[in-house]
């Protein structure tokens, strides 16, 4: 018996065009464009594409790409489409047709080894763009929105499958099996592309198995006495894996201390887990957690001052460019993040003068004395 899948979209991923209904998207350019724009878009995020930076990417004429696309907003949707093509090629038909739960592992794991093959150069280009997008309402966080609903549908659409099939239980919510499956995959995207933990995807593979294959294991054991279960820890791997963390982590932190300067006042340390000693697993993962946090509060707190600095070159053009209109105004290289004594001020000609006569210039100093 079929059940009724919930509404996210209108156009389920399952469901394959025929050869004849595919549309040709547009000419080798605009192929070229895309190709180039999605590998941008899943490591520097969809407002990291404009038309001048594909531009010279692409080495063409931003005339030659107006005629493409229109707007960024524009571009970015076309984006979302083509990494939405890309998905379903190497997820969806990279997995193995037929039903049951054979048929919903094979889409699970064909998802796992798209994320982990780095297709997109940032990992998952619909997680990064859900992540930048959640909370932006508009059309492009509609079309991502709508892809993951295209997504969810597929899952719960393998899942009712299995349970059509009998080898998996009726009574199961396949709503949120598959969001489970979701947030395990997601997961294991996030902790590769953050730490850089290979083991993620298999760790990731292995609960999914196990939460699907669980269910029919239950039934068969039902009123049998179970052994504890006993895991074994290879503290050594934990360790090595921590380490290579850390170390990531503190070159990314490095980095933005470099980049950083002249910028001051910033948080760089971390605490110390106290005494010369051998650090346990507990220690390096509370390490490691405070790095991860350090560098996350740096980069936010250089993204902030990015903009407020911006805003103060900007008041450095209209100041040169109307002195009057900008009277007593100043602005430091301290204001714009770069180093040295100069600043730019608007004063008035003749003292007091010019300043009844309407006379301002914009004094620039000459630096530190």
């Amino acid at each position: 018996m079929a059940t009724e899948t919930p509404e996210r979209s209108s156009a389920p991923l399952i469901e394959r065009p025929s050869a004849d209904g595919r549309r040709v998207r547009g000419d080798r350019t605009r192929q070229a464009i895309l190709a180039k724009a999605v590998q941008i878009a899943s490591s520097e995020g969809l407002e990291g594409l404009s038309i001048g930076r594909l531009a010279k990417e692409l080495d063409v004429s931003k005339s030659g790409l107006f005629a493409h696309f229109g707007s960024k907003t524009d571009l970015q949707l076309a984006t979302i489409e083509a990494a939405r093509e890309i998905f379903i090629e190497e997820v969806i038909w990279g997995s193995r047709a037929g039903p049951g739960i054979g048929r919903l592992l094979s889409l699970t794991d064909a998802w796992l080894q798209y994320m982990e093959r780095e297709v997109f150069v940032g990992g998952c280009f619909f997680a990064a763009a859900s992540a930048e997008f959640d909370g932006r309402p508009g059309p492009v966080r509609d079309s991502v929105a709508s892809m993951m609903g295209e997504w969810l549908l597929a899952l719960e659409a393998a899942i009712q499958d299995a349970q059509d099939a009998g080898e998996l239980s009726k009574d199961l919510d396949s709503e949120a099996l598959a969001f489970e499956i979701n947030s395990l995959g997601l997961g294991a995207n996030w902790a590769f592309q953050l730490y850089r933990d290979k083991a993620s995807f298999e760790r990731a593979r292995s609960a999914i198995h196990e939460r699907v294959s669980g269910p029919a294991e239950v039934l068969k054991l039902q009123g049998a006495d179970l052994a504890p279960l006993e895991v074994e820890v290879d503290e050594h791997a934990a360790r090595r894996s921590l380490r290579e963390q850390i170390a990531k982590l503190e070159r990314d932190l490095a980095a933005l201390f470099a980049s950083a300067y002249p910028r001051r006042n910033l948080e760089w340390q971390v605490s110390s887990p106290g005494g010369p000693r051998v650090l346990d697993v507990g220690d390096l993962e509370a390490l490691r957690d405070e790095l991860a946090a350090r560098v996350e509060d740096v980069r936010s707190e250089l993204s902030d001052r990015a903009s407020v600095e911006q805003q103060n070159r900007d008041k450095i053009e209209a100041l040169v460019s109307d002195p009057a209109g900008h009277k007593w105004l100043r602005v430091s290289n301290d204001d714009i993040g770069e180093p040295g004594c100069k600043y730019w001020h608007s004063t008035p000609r003749f003292g007091l003068i010019g300043m009844l006569m309407g006379w301002w210039r914009v004094k620039i100093s000459s630096g530190c004395p």
